[in-house]
């Protein structure tokens, strides 16, 4: 029966797997001198191809695996950044404390207090506004900094897990071939024993479908 390569995915992190090779000489090893050759090789090249096309799939699935570390690998630098800016922001909200707490109140009421009071406070704003100036600017590039290494990591990220879905679909596509393939031949080599009575034959050769369920 055709499996998904979702399924097969389950099957194979379940260890619902075989060695179909092995299975293949391992069930027909006692009645390997009454088995028709021909058939017998059939079915050992169409096992151990496979077995190998199984491999495929499975560093298919490593792969994609491998694409969830890449997601995990800039943690580090995001991390610092989002440190540097709390950082800013607790000195943001420093310079606006400040503001407050550096101007002096009027000493007077006349035009020149009040042009003093003024200029003191436009000085401190000014020297706060350019210290500002610079949290911003620094704010701006680390916010930069940090969508670009996040689109990074999400396009190699992708472009990974892509890349092994594409690996193992046309793995799973080759392995639903091949396992049709086998039953067939599976089923041909069985009902030639049946016809030669060879029914110990007949059975070891039908004992190799147990590794797709056995149906």
């Amino acid at each position: 029966m055709a499996k998904t390569p979702d399924q097969r995915v389950k099957e194979l992190k379940s260890n619902v797997t075989w060695v179909v090779a092995n299975v293949w000489d391992t069930e027909t090893a006692k009645v390997r001198r009454d088995l028709d050759a021909s058939a017998y090789k059939t079915i050992a090249g169409l096992a151990k191809r496979f077995d190998a096309v199984q491999d495929k799939f499975r560093e298919g699935i490593e792969k994609q695996d491998k694409s969830k570390d890449l997601a995990d690998k800039p943690g580090g630098d995001l991390s610092k950044m989002n440190q540097q800016i709390e950082a800013l922001f607790k000195t943001l909200d420093g310079l606006r404390a400040e503001a407050g707490a550096t101007v002096k109140s009027k000493s007077g009421d006349g035009i020149d207090d009040l042009i003093s009071y003024w200029e003191e406070s436009l000085k401190t704003n000014q020297a706060i506004t350019k210290e500002s100036k610079a949290c911003f600017d620094q704010l701006s590039k680390l916010y930069e900094t940090y969508d670009k290494l996040v689109a990074d990591t999400i396009g190699k990220v992708r472009a990974q897990a892509d890349a092994a879905k594409s690996e193992m679909s046309r793995a799973n596509n080759e392995l639903n071939a091949l396992e049709a393939q086998i039953r067939s031949a599976v089923i041909n080599c069985e009902a030639a024993a049946i016809k030669q009575n060879k029914l110990d034959v007949a059975k070891a050769v039908k004992a190799v479908l147990k590794v797709f369920g056995g149906k």
